[in-house]
């Protein structure tokens, strides 16, 4: 099992509000969550973590703007197991996004 927790004006990568994902796991459904790693945008984004889902090993974190622009966008991250570490892929943006959309 796997939770993800978006802090979306942590300033733990030393950039205020840039925000992160707590990544949480557990071994059994009776087990306890440990935390397993903390999430960051490769560039600068604002308020990462503001959305966070999980579908199987594939995290899609969201975040209100980013170092191109003021607007939205996503972030994939993957891992090879459940209990591997999740790696940023790629980021997706709108090709027409403008600022102010979040």
């Amino acid at each position: 099992d796997t939770a993800l927790i978006g802090a979306r004006y942590d300033d733990d990568n030393g950039i205020t509000n840039s925000g992160s994902v707590y990544v949480f796991t557990r071994s059994s459904v009776d087990g306890i969550f440990t935390q397993q790693s903390q999430l960051y945008a490769n560039d600068i984004g604002n308020q990462f973590g503001i959305s966070v889902s999980l579908y199987g090993n594939t995290a899609l974190i969201g975040a209100k703007s980013s170092s191109q622009s003021n607007a939205g966008s996503v972030y994939a991250f993957t891992r090879s197991s459940a209990d591997g570490p999740f790696t940023e892929q790629s980021k997706i943006h709108a090709n027409d996004g403008a600022e102010n959309d979040y």
